[in-house]
């Protein structure tokens, strides 16, 4: 698609023809091997919401003639009124550009340019709108999209994330210091204490019913459901990768919560968090995120541990 001559090599970004098998693998190659890429830069997640929508991915790779070094995931939304390109047609906005590890940051710059050169040949090749991308919140390379894209508008946005390390030790939960320690660490021994049952959704019948305490939850907040294909599909292609979980919060065979988790290697992202407000008071949301945490001790159906303050 574009190529520049640099010291050694030449960088060039490719199309992935998602009919070709070797250039899919060759992506795939590259999205293992980054540990801190996000399962929504992946064929993958690709393959799950590929169904879900008219929007026609158009994925980049970019090498150096020796070595695949980085990829971006876009897709295309055309429409009588006007087309859009878009690193995010279904829930689930952490996308953008990302890159092998350990690359000189010389060399990082020169890929961010050329990827994003392609982006927007590629916007203008089928006449769009708009080209809208969707940075990594956990990689510092806002100035990069800045410096190489120049673009009309950035929005902001925020994340909450948790660091893991220093909180999961010796099969416990320790909580870091801030003012809301207190309240959630109440709320920890609530749910603890309610004797709930701790599962992995093992069947998509089972993920169907945790979808109506989903919808039910989203129509009391006054907020539109997620669809259950996108939840079915997530799950069926996702899981059988080792790519995503959903934890179920169970009392007297009845579903209290259920948290559906999608993760690569070192990121893993809460998709969907919802409960049965009947058991509110219970605190059944506290479970499912720390069980995540108690997976290594965990098998399948086992009761939930409790947890120091």
């Amino acid at each position: 698609m574009s190529a520049r001559q640099g010291e050694d090599s030449v960088m060039d970004v490719l199309e992935i023809d998602f009919c070709d098998c070797e250039l899919v693998a060759r992506y795939d190659r590259l999205f293992e091997s980054c540990p801190d890429a996000l399962i929504q830069q992946s064929t993958y997640w690709c393959e799950a919401i590929r169904d879900l929508g008219p929007d026609r991915p158009l994925f980049l790779l970019c090498h150096d003639g020796g070595e695949d070094l980085a990829g971006l995931p876009l897709y295309l939304f055309e429409h009588p009124l006007g087309n859009i390109l878009t690193s995010v047609p279904q829930p689930g906005p952490m996308v953008g550009i990302f890159c092998r590890g350990g690359l000189p940051e010389q060399q990082v710059a020169e890929i961010y340019r050329e990827l994003l050169a392609a982006a927007v040949a590629l916007a203008r090749r089928y006449r769009c709108l708009t080209l809208t991308l969707i940075t990594n919140p956990f990689a510092d390379d806002l100035h990069l999209y800045e410096r190489f894209l120049a673009p009309d508008a950035v929005l902001e946005n925020f994340l909450q994330a948790i660091p893991l390390d220093g909180i999961f030790s010796d099969g416990n939960v320790y909580l870091p210091a801030s003012r809301w320690r207190n309240n959630l660490s109440r709320n920890l021994r609530k749910g603890a204490a309610a004797g709930f049952r701790v599962s992995f959704c093992e069947s998509v019948e089972h993920l169907r019913d945790w979808h109506s305490v989903h919808v039910q939850r989203h129509t009391e907040l006054g907020a539109a459901p997620l669809s259950l294909r996108l939840f079915e599909n997530l799950f069926t292609t996702l899981r059988s990768r080792n790519r995503a979980e959903l934890i179920l919060v169970e009392k007297r065979d009845e579903i209290a919560s259920g948290c559906l988790f999608v993760y690569h290697r070192h990121i893993m992202d809460v998709f969907m968090l919802s409960m049965d407000s009947r058991f509110e008071g219970q605190a059944p949301n506290y479970v499912p995120a720390l069980s995540v945490f108690f997976t290594p001790y965990l098998s399948p159906a086992t009761s939930i541990p409790a947890y120091p303050a």
